[in-house]
């Protein structure tokens, strides 16, 4: 068993990865192409696909984490500006759990499961027509989610811990990702 300075050391030299590190750039391209006709016929419905890691940072996926922050972050700014200009412009930021695309090899589920891409697609469509501005998959996340709102951030470490929630480490110290 390695200690968690080599996991850390490792997270430095190869998890830092640009894909992530880059994808707030897309977002504001995509909004910036997108948003002006949709503020013009004041109408339209932006979808942002986040994650549980936005709500809760989840270790060993750092970059990942702090991406979907971002992604939360942009949405629910971007819904708050839109709001202050009196548009109708919807925004949906949809967090899912552990998604079955092989993003992690090793995920601790708990008493949950591994959603596949249709749960998350259907979640995400329902979400949109009724203009839910956020959808936590599975929905009984969402009450675990306000409660721990109301504690330390370490009861939320010390809750994803006793549910056995999070990741096995998805490589070795020293060790390049695939």
């Amino acid at each position: 068993m390695c200690s968690n300075v080599q996991y850390l050391s490792v997270l430095m030299e190869n998890s830092l990865n640009c894909d992530h590190a880059c994808e707030i750039g897309k977002w504001f391209l995509t909004v910036q192409e997108f948003l002006p006709a949709m503020l013009e016929k004041n109408k339209g419905h932006i979808v942002t696909i986040a994650s549980m890691s936005a709500k809760s940072g989840t270790a060993l996926l750092v970059d990942y984490s702090a991406s979907k922050y971002a992604a939360y972050g942009f949405t629910e700014a971007l819904n708050e500006e839109i709001w202050r200009y009196g548009k109708d412009v919807k925004t949906t930021t949809v967090c899912p759990m552990f998604v079955g695309t092989g993003l992690v090899k090793y995920p601790k589920l708990g008493r949950g499961k591994l959603l596949t891409p249709q749960e998350v697609a259907m979640a995400t469509v329902n979400g949109t027509l009724t203009n839910q501005e956020e959808v936590i998959v599975p929905p009984a996340l969402e009450y675990q989610l306000k409660i721990t709102q109301f504690f330390p951030r370490k009861f939320n470490v010390w809750a994803k811990r006793a549910q056995n929630i999070g990741l096995d480490p998805q490589y070795e110290p020293g060790s390049k990702q695939d």
